[in-house]
């Protein structure tokens, strides 16, 4: 499905998906609020973000939810601006059997 994390917001959608790819539309942690409802367990958010992201990952702590784990964060220069950016993969764990 290719649509805007908005359009889904006002309806009651279920953790039906995969993935999640943002590309720099939302602060960290509304993103995270936003999409990891959304995200199945052992779902992936790929967020694509620019610059001050220390200081976004840096709110997280403040989140009700703490159902997610930061996987990866790779920096890279876009080859034509010379821009710096970043991708970082976020997981919705799966609920262990107990």
């Amino acid at each position: 499905m290719h649509c805007r994390l908005e359009s889904l917001l006002a309806r009651d959608v279920p953790p039906v998906f995969d993935i999640i790819v943002s590309r720099a539309t939302f602060k960290m942690k509304e993103l995270l609020e936003h999409a990891l409802p959304l995200l199945k367990p052992g779902g992936i958010l790929a967020a694509m973000k620019g610059p001050g992201l220390e200081e976004e990952i840096g709110t997280l702590n403040t989140m009700k939810t703490k159902d997610f784990r930061i996987l990866r964060d790779h920096s890279f220069t876009l080859p034509l601006t010379g821009d710096r950016r970043r991708i970082v993969l976020v997981d919705k764990p799966r609920r262990e059997c107990r």
